[in-house]
């Protein structure tokens, strides 16, 4: 059985394409305010799709999710008794996202 050069360099080229297609990872960052603008602290967001990813804000409101990969995600934001839910296409390398209540 003999393989052709031409035949190994094109398998060769589709497995690395495939895998940086598959290996794209993207970040959420994001801030937290209130209905008065003020920056909400140690607020959970978890973001449930392909898998589930989950952070919590600093003392200005902010929080970063990294490394995941895009999609469409459910966002649950939680502080407390405060909770919201928002449905995220996310697609770019960065994405950010601003909860207000």
């Amino acid at each position: 059985m003999q393989v052709s050069l031409r035949r190994l360099f094109m398998t060769c080229t589709s497995l690395i394409l495939l895998s940086s297609a598959l290996a794209q990872q993207t970040t959420l960052n994001g801030t937290i305010v209130g209905a008065d603008g003020k920056p909400k602290p140690f607020t959970r967001v978890q973001l449930q799709g392909q898998a589930l990813y989950a952070a919590v804000s600093d003392v200005n409101g902010r929080f970063v999710i990294p490394n995941f990969t895009p999609g469409t995600y459910v966002a649950n934001v939680r502080q407390n008794d405060n909770v919201q839910k928002l449905t995220l296409d996310i697609k770019g390398s960065t994405t950010t996202l601003s909860v207000n209540w």
